[in-house]
């Protein structure tokens, strides 16, 4: 970690840290390294929502937003081996899948029907035969845990199959519009899974790193 480069208030905050308890200077830039990923996580947040209320979209992008967080947490997926390249791909992805949602949102009830369904078979079959798909900086070595998350992962796919069941005859104003978010979310979890998400992934970063006269950045997004 020494070679990293961290944003001069996490580097104070850990400085600080390491003043009052004495932590070694490993300790120092690991704390450092968790008051970036803090720091960036909130920036990101901060962003998809105001990009989400500018675009009169923050309905749908909320929707995004929560059903990424509890499959990202549990089935997995590819990143990006820099934080910032993360965040700004997550921006994108949710923006696009947002305003994706509100389009698909306004077919008919059979063709966001069929549309629903197709998502939900391929993120069935992605999150049983892939899930979870652990990052090369943190694997997963415990069999046990495997198992917890795949389980876990299932879960969060049957709570939004429910939701998907249970919206498709509501009369709420934006039940269709979260039903195509569902829809468009599940589909990216589940490319994320496979091979073509993590050399989608891959390419992004080379790509960078060409551009940046191929220094590597360190991190995970």
């Amino acid at each position: 970690m020494e070679s990293m480069s961290y944003m001069t208030v996490s580097r104070r905050w850990a400085s600080y840290l390491r003043a009052k308890t004495g932590v070694s200077r490993e300790k120092e830039m690991v704390l450092a390294y968790a008051a970036d990923i803090i720091i960036i996580n909130l920036l990101n947040l901060a962003a998809i929502l105001l990009i989400g209320f500018l675009l009169g979209i923050l309905p749908a992008t909320i929707a995004i937003l929560a059903t990424l967080f509890l499959f990202r947490h549990t089935a997995g997926g590819a990143h990006s081996d820099s934080p910032w390249r993360c965040a700004c791909i997550t921006i994108l992805s949710t923006t696009l899948m947002s305003l994706g949602a509100i389009l698909f949102s306004k077919y008919s009830k059979i063709g966001l029907d069929i549309f629903s369904l197709i998502a939900l078979l391929l993120s069935f079959t992605a999150l049983v035969t892939l899930a979870p798909v652990d990052n090369p900086a943190a694997p997963i070595v415990s069999p046990v845990r495997r198992k917890k998350l795949k389980r876990y992962a299932l879960v969060v796919f049957l709570l939004a199959a429910a939701i998907t069941l249970i919206l498709r005859d509501s009369v709420w104003e934006l039940a269709q519009v979260v039903r195509a978010s569902l829809a468009l979310c599940l589909l990216w979890v589940s490319f994320m899974l496979t091979g073509p998400g993590h050399q989608l992934m891959h390419l992004i970063d080379r790509t960078f790193i060409l551009r940046q006269g191929g220094e590597k950045d360190e991190g995970f997004g």
